[in-house]
């Protein structure tokens, strides 16, 4: 793979991002969990974390792929 077109630089970045934002958002649920009692709705925002870590590794699977070739494969 040769050097990375703008356009590919910046959704590296986009990506990049985003990623970061997951995990930001995992986060911010662990915090919930942690203030909270109930068992139901810590089930709930123990489902949220691990949808946003799938998102995370969805998105981390992206971003290297375009890193390394350039374009995307199947992601998921």
């Amino acid at each position: 793979m040769g050097t990375l077109t703008a356009k590919q630089e910046k959704l590296l970045l986009v990506f990049k991002t985003a990623i970061e934002r997951e995990i930001e958002t995992q986060e911010m649920y662990r915090e919930a969990l942690l203030l909270n009692d109930d068992p139901a709705i810590k089930r709930i925002v123990d489902t949220f974390i691990r949808q946003e870590k799938q998102h995370e590794d969805t998105l981390l699977k992206m971003y290297n792929e375009l890193r390394t070739t350039g374009e995307f494969k199947d992601a998921t």
